[in-house]
């Protein structure tokens, strides 16, 4: 067998192989993450399979080990912060394993936990963390079912530090709380729950959210485009809408509208004329040539005929037409006293042809082509025109709270960053800021955790 044979041999091969042949293959290699991953598919294919199961449980047995080894290492050089942010990445594999937060699935496992735990709690009491009271609360909060097993007495002193200071902590938010600044005062209660022992955030039902009032829930609109029929204007609005609405503008219990202006115009021109046009196409010919042959020993020319492939050019006429929509649109709406306008200045053109030619040889038959329907090229206008809207509702959306300093500090600047925080996560890098500059959390796990508990996501 050849070298491409065999290797073609070995892809049907590894193709035919099952889910828990690869798996094997990757655990004699030590590809442990590898090896897991199809575990869990072969798993699928026979959820009673018991060497499945066992297969699944070794590898998960294996990756612990390698990350206990590198934790292990982390603790001996003192790096707290690496070695806890390695020790939860492991508790959420075995979370989403199954296993549950204390769980230790080895006593090596139980070494190395209990070797971080003494330097689990320095780090707590360090600056970065002592200043921050929230970001302590979540870390201890994450940590203390890991540190079930453990005597737990400096735990509750650094919760009592953590109390404590968080009450300080929120003296100073709460001086800055007034009525013309409603969603700083909503804000400061869900961050003081925490250190009030409220048993959950203080939520706010949607229709009574300052916050979410604030938004507008609806548009009106003046239209005054010449050119656009009056039965496509209702689609003019529902293309508007629908961008409009997938903006942080928009929530559907808001109290504000937008008032569209849109005005200018679509004209349409159509011309016509006659083009040439050729195509090539291949055709057999005959031809005479002359060959060596010899008589009575003589060499003589002999004429013979032969049939060679040519390419031809086949040329003919076609009517053909161009029909251009030209569009000069423009919008204007308002945002807290702030008027962006958009404008559209855009060319549809279509064109087709016409013609009765019929020529089999090179493929040409007779073609009757019409323009779209006027309805059409309305409606991939509208579409760009709303396309171009969207963008610049979420410009200005995002020049009015995500761009700049933050302002006043905290009091100031929660109004702008919560509403900063509903562009997409791409765009809203200042809120991320905020809540790195007041509460101390960049780790996207922090982030979500401080949300969660704020009660701003589920």
């Amino acid at each position: 067998m050849n070298l491409v044979g065999y290797l073609l041999a070995l892809v049907f091969l590894f193709a035919c192989a099952s889910n828990a042949d690869r798996a094997k293959e990757h655990m004699e290699k030590e590809n442990w993450e590898k090896a897991h991953e199809y575990w869990v598919k072969a798993l699928k294919d026979n959820p009673n399979d018991e060497e499945v199961i066992e297969g699944k449980r070794e590898a998960e047995f294996e990756i612990t080990n390698k990350k206990l080894v590198q934790l292990r290492n982390l603790i001996k050089v003192g790096k707290s912060q690496q070695a806890v942010d390695l020790t939860w990445d492991l508790n959420k594999l075995h979370m989403k394993w199954g296993y549950s937060s204390g769980h230790n699935i080895s006593a090596f496992h139980d070494k190395q936990i209990n070797a971080l735990y003494p330097l689990f709690v320095r780090l707590i009491k360090t600056e970065n963390y002592v200043k921050h009271p929230l970001k302590q609360y979540i870390l201890v909060s994450r940590f203390e079912p890991i540190f079930v097993k453990r005597n737990l007495t400096q735990i509750r002193e650094i919760k009592a530090g953590i109390e404590g200071r968080g009450k300080k902590f929120c003296s100073t938010l709460r001086k800055g709380v007034s009525s013309r600044r409603p969603f700083h005062a909503d804000m400061v209660s869900r961050v003081c729950h925490v250190f009030d022992h409220a048993s959950e955030v203080q939520k706010t039902e949607d229709r009574q959210n300052p916050f979410l009032k604030s938004l507008a829930s609806r548009a009106t609109y003046q239209i005054n485009i010449g050119g656009l029929p009056a039965e496509l204007r209702d689609n003019l609005i529902s293309h508007m809408m629908s961008k409009a609405e997938s903006t942080p503008y928009f929530n559907a219990v808001g109290a504000k509208n937008i008032k569209f202006e849109i005005s200018g115009g679509i004209s349409r021109k159509t011309k016509a004329r006659t083009a040439l046009r050729q195509k090539d196409y291949t055709k057999t010919e005959t031809y005479k040539d002359y060959e060596d042959v010899y008589v009575d020993g003589k060499k003589q020319k002999k004429a013979v005929k032969k049939k060679r492939e040519v390419t031809k050019t086949y040329t003919y006429y076609v009517n053909e037409s161009t029909r251009t929509y030209t569009s000069n649109i423009k919008a204007k709406f308002n945002l807290g006293g702030r008027t962006q306008i958009v404008t559209l200045t855009d060319r549809d053109v279509q064109t087709i042809e016409n013609h009765m030619n019929t020529f089999r040889p090179a493929g040409i038959f007779p073609v009757s082509e019409e323009f779209d329907s006027k309805s059409q090229a309305m409606e991939r206008i509208m579409a760009k025109f709303a396309d171009k809207a969207k963008i610049q509702l979420e410009a200005l959306w995002d020049r009015t709270y995500c761009l700049g300093d933050l302002p006043g500090g905290f009091t100031y600047a929660t109004e702008k960053m919560m509403k900063c925080r509903m562009l997409p996560k791409s765009k809203n890098q200042k809120y991320l800021l905020w809540v790195e500059t007041f509460f101390g959390l960049s780790h996207k796990d922090d982030v979500d955790d401080f949300e969660k508990l704020m009660g701003l996501t589920s």
